[in-house]
């Protein structure tokens, strides 16, 4: 029986791509796995090998900044967003899982797993809960395909601009602060930016007040 396990990496970020990872393995193999944030960055590359080797398949689905600004202009939630991309990515696999096991974005965890379900083109079991990425191995496996490609993708953008960028999440003051000063320089924000963060809004309005 082949199970899958899915989680994201850096929804909260603003800026740089949002990273759903799939990882589909037989329920019958060994595998050994962790929550990706309670690894450091070697063991989890270490991780990540391991996976890759006795992995069924591995899937990832990017959703970049200009992706989300556009699907928020048109109503979409972030939980919206997320759904749809889990949609897509379970779709287009290879091998189509019996059972898939999601972490849930949403605080009814029943509810996210029935938008998933509902929206398959295939019959399978869907498990979600929160939080299950410490609950079931296959979901932390999940969780460092995901957060293996976000950082792949932070690197990049860290080899654009510079390490001043930061991790991109808001309570990074070193990222905060380059977005500021990028702003302040150029009048836009890097194409890479989440433009309906609440932390674009702020940094406007502060460089609107230091104009005055």
């Amino acid at each position: 029986m082949l199970i899958c396990g899915i989680d994201e990496a850096g929804k909260g970020s603003v800026f740089g791509n949002l990273c759903i990872g799939c990882y589909v393995i037989d329920s019958d193999t060994e595998f050994n796995a962790k929550d990706s944030k309670k690894l450091s960055k070697k063991r989890r590359e270490q991780y990540y090998n391991d996976l890759v080797e006795k992995a069924v398949e591995i899937s990832i689905y990017e959703l970049t900044a200009d992706d989300l600004n556009t699907m928020h202009a048109q109503g979409m939630t972030l939980i919206d967003m997320e759904i749809w991309a889990i949609v897509q990515l379970l779709n287009q696999l290879q091998n189509k899982p019996h059972q898939v096991f999601l972490d849930s974005c949403d605080v009814n965890h029943q509810r996210f797993g029935r938008a998933v379900s509902d929206q398959l083109i295939f019959e399978t079991e869907v498990h979600s809960a929160h939080k299950a990425d410490s609950l079931f191995k296959v979901v932390s496996a999940a969780s460092i395909v995901a957060k293996t490609f976000r950082e792949n993708n932070v690197q990049d953008l860290h080899d654009k601009y510079g390490d001043h960028i930061g991790s991109g999440y808001p309570c990074d003051k070193k990222s905060i602060a380059w977005l500021s000063e990028y702003y302040a320089s150029h009048h836009v924000f890097p194409p890479e930016t989440r433009l309906f963060w609440k932390t674009i809004e702020s940094i406007k309005r502060s460089n609107k007040t230091d104009q005055n």
